[in-house]
């Protein structure tokens, strides 16, 4: 079993935060993806890990523990549901299976159907703010004021810490298995979007664009809108929104889902 509850592990790491770091008073993702996708290699490369150095700041909202539930034996996998329709119970079951923080955090309608129109969006560098799969409570966010300018708050790179390490804590060859059985079922959502695509295609070129993002670092200058905060440096206001989104998530949660990605990329 090599192809599913993947995706909806690919999903559930970006999306969690998408929504919630794009709401008023945050960087706005209101334009076009312009970095080329990046084609897949035809030959196996070796797994290279980045170390991760701890930048994020305590969150100070009170969240759910930073604690996971041990995943069950590897052979007692939730099987696929017979149909797309109706099919959302027994996406939360597998979810539970993977990780019972993440299961807190689903939305219930429309699950794998949603994850599909997220992978797409991110294969295009996009992050939807509609229509989102999971929520996820957030601090507000900080901007701090200094000789006149505004500054992004390094606190806010912890605001999705505990998100980002209960999900990247499930273990990648489960979440493969898992994906394996599931996949027909996401190719079948793929089809209901019209555009002919081959969902393991995107999915793949998701994952490569985001392993090609370079994790934000340094001072980050801002500028504040009437609802939104933008960045004051107009390149990076041109990034993509899925470079955006994992810059607001911070280098360590940046270097988190990049590693866990290059573990599951050669397993599906």
């Amino acid at each position: 079993m090599q192809k599913t509850l993947a995706t909806v592990l690919l999903v559930i790491i970006l999306a969690g935060a998408a929504y919630w770091l794009f709401m008023p008073r945050d960087l706005p993702d209101t334009t076009p993806a312009t970095a080329p996708v990046v084609q897949q290699p035809t030959t196996p490369t070796p797994v290279e890990h980045h170390p991760v150095i701890e930048d994020d700041a305590p969150l100070t909202a009170a969240p759910t523990p930073d604690a996971v539930t041990p995943a069950p034996v590897e052979d007692d996998l939730v099987p696929p549901p017979a149909t797309l329709d109706g099919s959302d119970s027994v996406v939360l079951e597998a979810v539970s299976q993977l990780s019972a923080d993440a299961a807190e955090w689903l939305l219930p309608q429309e699950q794998i159907r949603k994850w599909v129109v997220l992978v797409n969006a991110l294969a295009d560098g996009k992050v939807p703010v509609k229509d989102r799969p999971l929520e996820y409570p957030l601090p507000p966010f900080k901007a701090q004021e200094k000789d006149g300018s505004l500054w992004l708050d390094r606190a806010n790179y912890g605001r999705a810490t505990l998100l980002i390490k209960a999900l990247t804590r499930m273990p990648p060859s489960r979440v493969a298995r898992q994906y394996a059985a599931w996949q027909p079922l996401l190719q079948q959502a793929q089809d209901e979007l019209g555009n002919g695509a081959d969902f393991d295609e995107r999915l793949h070129t998701a994952i490569d664009r985001i392993l090609a993002i370079r994790p934000l670092t340094g001072p980050v200058e801002l500028k504040a809108g009437v609802l939104k905060f933008t960045y004051a440096d107009p390149q990076m206001e041109k990034a993509s929104g899925v470079e955006k989104l994992l810059w607001r998530l911070g280098p360590s949660n940046t270097l988190r889902i990049q590693n866990y990605l290059r573990d599951l990329k050669p397993l599906l």
